[in-house]
C-alpha cells in the first residue's frame, strides 16, 4: 500500500479533492458555477504538479545521460588501466583524473539538490569508492582535498570517505 501511495499520490490527492468538492456541493448547496470553479482550480493545480514531475524526470534523464557519457568518453579507459596496473600518473592523466573528481562533485551537487534519485547516487558512489581504492587516484584525491581544496568540490567529502592509502 505504501508503494502504491508513493507512486500515485498526485492522482489520489486529485481524486480526494474532487470528491470533497462534490460532497461540499451536495452538503452546502453551493452553486454549479462555484463547483465548476473549484474543480477547475483543482485540475489546474493537478496538471501543474504533473508538469513539474515530468520536467523533473526530463532533467534527471538529461543529467544521467550527460554524466554517463562524460564518464565513458573521458575517464573510463584511464581508470580501468589504473585498476589493472596502477602506475604513477603523468601530468595529463592527473588533469583527467581531477576532471573526474569534478564530475563526481557535480553528480553529488545534483544529488543534494534532489535531482538525482538516491538509488542512482548510491550506485555512482559505489563506483567512486571503488575508483578511490586505486592507489594513484587515491593519492591525487587526498592532495586535492587538503585544506580548502575540498570546498571546490561541493562538499563531496561529506559523502565520500576515502581512506588515505600509502601502498597497495
Amino acid at each position: 500500500m505504501k508503494f502504491y501511495y508513493k507512486k500515485n499520490k498526485e492522482n489520489i490527492w486529485f481524486a480526494v479533492a474532487v470528491l470533497v468538492s462534490i460532497i461540499s456541493y451536495r452538503v452546502f448547496c453551493i452553486t454549479d458555477t462555484v463547483l465548476i470553479g473549484i474543480i477547475g482550480s483543482i485540475a489546474t493545480i493537478y496538471l501543474s504538479v504533473i508538469k513539474l514531475k515530468v520536467d523533473g524526470d526530463n532533467l534527471f534523464n538529461e543529467l544521467f545521460k550527460t554524466f554517463n557519457e562524460r564518464y565513458d568518453q573521458r575517464f573510463n579507459d584511464l581508470i580501468n588501466k589504473q585498476r589493472i596496473e596502477s602506475k604513477a600518473l603523468e601530468k595529463e592523466d592527473k588533469i583527467v583524473i581531477i576532471d573526474y573528481f569534478n564530475l563526481c562533485a557535480e553528480e553529488y551537487l545534483w544529488f543534494t539538490k534532489k535531482r538525482i534519485p538516491e538509488d542512482v547516487w548510491y550506485a555512482w558512489k559505489i563506483g567512486i569508492d571503488r575508483n578511490l581504492e586505486i592507489l594513484e587516484i587515491n593519492k591525487l584525491w587526498h592532495q586535492e582535498m587538503k585544506g580548502d581544496g575540498a570546498k571546490s568540490y561541493y562538499r563531496i567529502t561529506d559523502a565520500i570517505k576515502a581512506q588515505e592509502m600509502d601502498t597497495l
